[in-house]
């Protein structure tokens, strides 16, 4: 049983990168990746934690079949972290360690950086994820600005790559430098889910939907989901009670990360509860979610979860 929890909840981790908008952003990487002889050759993806950035980088990584031979080896995508690098020299040991150096720390910054250019074109990278990039921006302290800005337009102009940054919202500020700005496709952006107006709520349903399609349990409590389905459409219906909507709303803030993790909880105990009720809500929001000074929304008042959900925008 226990092999069977950990492949559903595995399965639940991974889901939300799936959607249709998540699908357009990866077609808009395909895309830059594609015509990279053109001028622009660089994106953002910009949006809070845990809204699936990181996992639209891995689905490419996935999509995109490296092929190695003999005589040629290559590292069609790479997808690099930053965390506390020092300088430009630490990001050009991290570039290099992902790029397979022998030895990253070695050298100057100038030496450094005209090993990573060589490895990337003799390589044939065709694409590099920057994930957490908002770690490179001044606020961070570990980074100044104007190197953040150099070492991106040095991949940029001298290499044959494209280049992807993930990160929180904040990172369009390298996008205040105007030569990197020509270089850059659109800013692709992610937000969590919420019920703010009808389409949204729709959104929000739609993938609860898809989300919960072969859960190993009935979710009594969400009956609401079922309920919108109306022939190939969801709908919403005076006539359908989605007040519990609106606590797993409140509940997870509509973040796929925390959706994920709520959902495998419930997975978790689906061996003692084959029907999710509101009192295993409950449960799972204590077990996994709780915070300090948070009331349950699963046991709040009708009045202070509607007021909670418009304090934090997520209802109107």
């Amino acid at each position: 049983m226990a092999t069977d929890i950990n492949s559903l909840q595995s399965e639940f981790y991974s889901f939300y990168c799936l959607k249709p908008r998540y699908e357009k952003i990866i077609d808009a990487v395909c895309r830059l990746i594609k015509y990279r002889h053109t001028e622009n050759s660089a994106m953002l993806i910009v949006g809070p934690s845990g809204v699936g950035k990181t996992e639209i980088a891995i689905q490419c990584q996935q999509q995109i079949v490296t092929q190695s031979t003999k005589t040629h080896s290559r590292k069609d995508v790479l997808l690099i972290e930053f965390g506390n690098e020092q300088g430009a020299k630490g990001l050009y040991e991290k570039l290099l360690y992902a790029l397979g150096d022998t030895n990253p720390v070695k050298g100057s910054i100038p030496s450094m950086e005209r090993r990573s250019i060589s490895l990337i074109n003799n390589l044939d990278v065709k694409v590099i994820f920057f994930d957490e990039a908002h770690g490179i921006l001044p606020n961070s302290k570990l980074i100044n600005n104007s190197v953040a800005k150099k070492f991106l337009k040095g991949l940029i102009n001298r290499t044959n790559a494209s280049y992807v940054l993930l990160g929180l919202p904040e990172c369009e500020l390298l996008l205040n430098d105007e030569e990197l700005n020509t270089r850059f496709d659109p800013t692709q952006y992610l937000n969590e889910f919420s019920c703010l107006g009808e389409d949204n709520t729709l959104d929000f349903i739609d993938y609860l939907l898809d989300l919960t399609i072969d859960f190993p349990c009935d979710l009594v409590y969400l009956d609401c989901l079922k309920q919108s389905i109306e022939g190939e459409d969801i709908v919403i219906s005076v006539d359908i009670n989605y007040v519990p909507l609106y606590r797993f709303c409140l509940a997870t803030h509509g973040n796929p990360r925390l959706i994920s993790k709520f959902f495998s909880g419930i997975i978790e105990l689906s061996e003692k509860n084959s029907i999710a009720t509101k009192a295993v809500f409950e449960q799972i929001w204590e077990l996994k979610l709780h915070r300090k000074g948070y009331e349950n929304p699963f046991t709040m008042t009708q009045k202070r979860l509607i007021d909670q959900l418009k304090r934090e925008c997520l209802y109107v």
